[in-house]
């Protein structure tokens, strides 16, 4: 009889293995994308005293703990990976600190060049200044005579450009007077002086702006005259 009662509970809780064990395969089943046949289903979830509720929870619960254990993998993954990243990020922040170092100790020396350079180029424009005033004899002469002449031209090139202003300012107004006097109604006939005056002014202004072009090229030969007499002075030493 003992052993009778051992048997049967031995066979007995290996057919409940084997049905959990079916359960659990059509679980894995549905959870993948299969499609058993109902009555499978139907017969697999009796023999293990489970419901349809039962089945879909059981498909739910493994979906969600695939997607845990993917999480875990991609965690431990990226543990690896910031490492790699974050030494990236050392690597270029030393990079970068040699760099500027670099460019620091290229860059000082230069700097000092500069300002060196710029107190050569100072005690060189005062240098000239102090010989130009202090220049005596036909040097000294000839660099008078060609600071005149060229303001003699700077004034020139000033007074014709006001004067091509002026009668441009003339014109202008010359031009609305008689648009406004057209718009009212006054014939071309009845313009003719204003007509006429405004032809005499436009021929005015071309003439004047011919003559500043000529005034320009006067006064860049005369500020070169100058130029030139005046290095002459910054290198004589005569006293």
């Amino acid at each position: 009889m003992t052993d009778l009662l051992s048997k049967v509970s031995q066979l007995a809780g290996a057919r409940e293995a084997e049905r959990a064990a079916r359960y659990r395969e059509l679980v894995i089943e549905v959870a993948d994308g299969g499609d058993p046949a109902p009555d499978e289903v139907v017969d697999v979830l009796e023999a293990a005293h489970k419901s349809p509720a039962d089945l879909r929870n059981d498909v739910q619960t493994l979906h969600r703990r695939r997607r845990l254990v993917a999480d875990v993998q991609a965690g431990v993954a990226a543990v690896a990976e910031r490492a790699a990243v974050s030494q990236q990020i050392t690597d270029a922040d030393a990079a970068l600190e040699r760099a500027v170092q670099s460019h620091r100790e290229s860059v000082v020396p230069l700097q000092h060049e500069v300002r060196r350079l710029l107190d050569v180029e100072q005690a060189g424009r005062t240098a000239a200044q102090d010989l130009q005033q202090t220049a005596v004899g036909p040097l000294k002469d000839e660099y008078n005579r060609a600071a005149r002449a060229a303001e003699t031209a700077r004034l020139k090139v000033d007074e014709t450009d006001q004067a091509i202003r002026r009668v441009t300012r003339q014109i202008e107004q010359l031009a609305a007077h008689i648009a406004s006097e057209r718009a009212r109604g006054i014939t071309p006939a009845q313009l003719t002086g204003e007509t006429s005056r405004l032809e005499r002014l436009r021929g005015e202004r071309t003439a004047a702006e011919s003559t500043l072009i000529d005034l320009h090229r006067a006064w860049d030969a005369a500020k070169a005259v100058q130029n030139t007499a005046r290095e002459n002075l910054q290198t004589d030493t005569a006293f």
